[in-house]
């Protein structure tokens, strides 16, 4: 127990504290020089710019001030809306600044079309530290449409010179095309990660013949109705790491015909999914049409399957197995992906009030065919979507 001695001295040490902190702020507020000059001027430049609207390059003079200031100019972070004068005036100003040096980026995401930086190839000289690269929302300049301007098949170089580039993610508008890749030069054939979003199958063939190199690879793809027969014929002797997730009518084709057209002898985990949450489409086909695609799969040991109505999963894994059918089991020999170690399921569980539609036998089947495999899985999950 402290004794009341102890208390009263720390009572009197905290005493003399707050005396000595009132004191510093009476002299302060009694010093001809105001505090805020006291404040480092990188503070103050960083306060006032998180001051300015949501369009420091509106005309005015504080967006001016942001701009041309030394310490804005090294690491502000701004909303470049008016892109062709903001960027090029930002660039400028910053070449003598070695802490925001554009040829020491080393992370860029930009959400705006690409137009306003046709022009800047000169001024940056490359961008020899950047590893990461976000283009998002750019298909007028994709395309190479009128949208573009009148100088729309001039291609854009700006991170044509980017060695040590490995990560790129590419964001089409729906419904719009990756119609000319070359149109902006980007350095595909060093790259060890891809991330594309809203493209078609075509699309998807077209960047994996670019990028030979990749290890990793998601796609998020938008499906329709036309697809038809492409004329690709892949190998990707480097690809550990495919996903892909659909949207749109008839998603389970996309997988299939991306697939079909690659041949994937490294390839360790492969993962089919929804990415839209709408409603699921029958895959049943998906095991069958994609069996030369799996065959060229000798290394797969991940499988993911995300999103898909759970009778239809089931019926899809059963024909993994070359023998295998749903009415006899004790048939299946040969195992469709020997080197399997672990499966992961997350459908959509049928229960519109029906008795027989729960499906306590569907995982009961599942599992049956799970421990018929002669090489047994390290891991198994099986997840419904609702409730049990």
């Amino acid at each position: 127990m402290v004794s009341s001695h102890r208390r009263r001295m720390r009572i009197s040490e905290i005493d003399q504290e707050i005396a000595r902190l009132q004191a510093e702020r009476q002299a302060l507020l009694d010093s001809p020089t105001l505090s805020v000059d006291a404040v480092p001027v990188e503070i103050i430049s960083q306060i006032f710019l998180a001051c300015l609207s949501d369009l420091p390059f509106a005309p005015g003079e504080f967006d001016l001030v942001a701009v041309l200031s030394h310490s804005l100019a090294t690491d502000g972070k701004t909303s470049l809306k008016r892109l062709v004068e903001g960027v090029d005036l930002w660039l400028s100003c910053s070449q003598s600044r070695p802490l925001s040096h554009h040829r020491r980026w080393k992370s860029m995401e930009l959400n705006v079309p690409l137009t306003g930086l046709r022009d800047l190839a000169g001024t940056t000289g490359g961008l020899l530290h950047l590893t990461h690269l976000l283009l998002g929302s750019a298909y007028y300049d994709w395309g190479a449409g009128p949208e573009a301007g009148h100088d729309a098949e001039e291609p854009i170089t700006l991170f044509a010179v980017a060695p040590r580039l490995r990560n790129l993610h590419l964001v089409l508008e729906i419904m719009h095309h990756l119609g000319r890749p070359d149109h902006v030069q980007l350095p595909y054939g060093q790259l060890t990660s891809f991330t594309g979003t809203s493209f078609s199958v075509r699309e998807c063939l077209e960047i994996l013949a670019k990028t030979p190199s990749l290890v990793d690879c998601v796609f998020y793809v938008h499906a329709n109705v036309n697809l038809v027969a492409l004329p690709f014929s892949l190998r990707l002797s480097r690809l550990k790491s495919l996903k892909l997730f659909t949207t749109g009518s008839q998603p389970y084709r996309c997988p299939v015909m991306i697939l079909n057209n690659l041949t994937l002898p490294a390839l360790e985990t492969l993962v089919l999914g929804r990415e839209d949450g709408t409603e699921p489409e029958i895959i049943e086909s998906f095991p069958l049409t994609a069996q030369k695609s799996l065959q060229a799969m000798p290394t797969l040991a991940t499988l993911t399957l995300l999103e898909w109505d759970e009778q239809d999963v089931v019926h899809a894994l059963s024909l993994l197995d070359d023998d295998v059918r749903l009415g006899d089991m004790s048939q299946g020999t040969g195992i469709f992906i020997p080197e399997l170690q672990s499966l992961t399921i997350q459908c959509e569980k049928r229960d519109n009030g029906c008795d027989e539609e729960f499906s306590y036998n569907t995982l009961l089947r599942l599992l049956d065919m799970m421990s018929a495999r002669p090489t047994p899985l390290h891991s198994f999950r099986l997840v419904w979507t609702s409730s049990l």
